[in-house]
């Protein structure tokens, strides 16, 4: 049976021998949570797997659903996730830019050792933590054999399979919503997604149009 940790892992593309349920959250909701988890922050192991699948599938990932999630997250894990996203292909876009120095201003003032003072003074520190407030010894790049494979997660998970089809934004997290049955009505999946009433409503519409014809 897997942890909280390995669950918002495995939902980001670690693969691991338990067999896995079909999630309902999202990649976005799955990187603020596991940030926050103790067991994330004092595991050397976890963080490094979180880092090569959100280097792996950072294509897939919404910042701006990122950004409003990461509202009323804590200094330490703030510094955690200002790190991941520092580390994705894409870190020099405006948006990441925009969300990092969110993070950034959050993390302000942390001072958290996730390896002991002395192996820090003794090996050298990891320079992106660092930048956080967050120190430990530097990594050893994870292998990609510890990931679920393409093919696999996007037969698997809704969420990446619609983003593939419509496109990583607000369409194919509205297509999400009502293929796993998690809100019957534009309202709820606003209030879920955080986004505008008219994009949301329309884009629903429009998807419940697509359906009746498709069931006609």
């Amino acid at each position: 049976m897997l942890n909280a940790t390995e669950e918002y892992l495995s939902v980001l593309g670690i693969a691991f021998t338990v067999k896995t349920k079909q999630t309902i959250i999202s990649p976005e909701e799955a990187l603020v949570s596991i940030v926050q988890l103790k067991e994330f922050q004092t595991s050397r192991r976890y963080y490094s797997l979180l880092c090569l699948a959100t280097n792996e599938y950072s294509n897939f990932l919404r910042l701006e659903v990122i950004f409003h999630y990461s509202d009323k997250l804590d200094q330490l894990s703030s510094g955690f996730l200002a790190a991941i996203i520092q580390q994705l292909p894409e870190a020099n876009g405006a948006s990441y830019k925009k969300l990092l120095k969110k993070l950034k201003q959050q993390s302000k003032g942390s001072s958290y050792f996730l390896s002991s003072e002395k192996r820090v003074e003794l090996q050298g520190k990891d320079t992106i933590l660092s930048k956080f407030g967050i120190y430990t010894i530097p990594f050893q790049k994870q292998h990609k054999v510890k990931l679920i494979s393409r093919a696999k997660l996007l037969k698997s998970n809704t969420w990446y399979r619609n983003r593939l089809v419509f496109g990583v934004g607000l369409r194919a997290d509205i297509a999400t919503l009502r293929d796993l049955k998690l809100v019957d009505k534009s309202y709820g999946a606003m209030k879920k997604l955080k986004s505008s009433k008219a994009s949301t409503y329309k884009i629903w519409k429009e998807l419940e149009e697509f359906s009746e014809i498709r069931e006609a």
